[in-house]
């Protein structure tokens, strides 16, 4: 079975492909919810989960990396998405989207290595 990375500076996350599919369809599928009820200007956020997911698509087996620095670019934006993904695995998920039990296991995950202090 093919990983993939969720890479942020200079550490990495492997994940099976399929597992990513998992998270980038719950991160997306939230997203339009986010943006109408915040406040916040989170059109950045809106382009990444875009990129990633394109990349998702386009990319072969293993070669299928989400790359965060570049939206990352500041304290603002990493908090932004960490409460983001928190937000994302707080949630059910509605019939035939995506496998929330993947979802928050990879949050989960994902946080741990990524950002152990917070």
């Amino acid at each position: 079975m093919a990983t993939s990375a969720i890479r942020f500076g200079l550490i990495y996350v492997h994940v099976r492909d399929s597992r990513l599919g998992e998270l980038l369809k719950a991160i997306a599928y939230w997203m339009p919810v986010e943006i109408s009820t915040d406040g916040r200007n989170l059109e950045w956020l809106a382009h990444a989960i875009g990129a990633w997911c394109e990349d998702y698509e386009n990319m072969p087996p293993g070669l299928k990396d989400v790359e965060l620095d570049q939206w990352l670019s500041d304290g603002a934006r990493e908090q932004t998405f960490l409460q983001y993904l928190r937000h994302v695995a707080s949630r059910d998920a509605p019939p035939n989207t995506y496998d929330a039990n993947v979802v928050r296991n990879e949050i989960e995950r994902v946080l741990k290595v990524l950002w152990p202090e917070k």
